[in-house]
């Protein structure tokens, strides 16, 4: 990734502030996107400037899958950034 993610709180409370921002991870390539919740109905829009990736996710289930996505993926990297002294050893 282009940035040293920190994570001074918890992995749910650094989704949280990726919510506010807008901010995802791609799917594709492992980079911040652009990511956009639906007003009323569940949907989650994902645009990623790096790659290109864009998806529609519209189902509940499909939410709370990314949502288990990001848990996994933030925590691998808290883990390296931890571990690695700040590095992110895994690319």
């Amino acid at each position: 990734m282009s940035e040293i993610l920190e994570f001074p709180h918890s992995i749910e409370q650094e989704i949280e502030r990726m919510i506010e921002m807008e901010r995802g991870i791609c799917l594709l390539c492992g980079e911040f996107c652009t990511m956009r919740l639906g007003d009323g109905k569940p949907t989650l829009y994902l645009y990623c400037k790096a790659c290109g990736f864009q998806a529609y996710i519209r189902k509940e289930q499909g939410i709370l899958q990314y949502g288990s996505f990001l848990k996994a993926f933030l925590g691998e990297k808290s883990e390296a950034w931890l571990g690695g002294g700040g590095k992110d050893e895994h690319r």
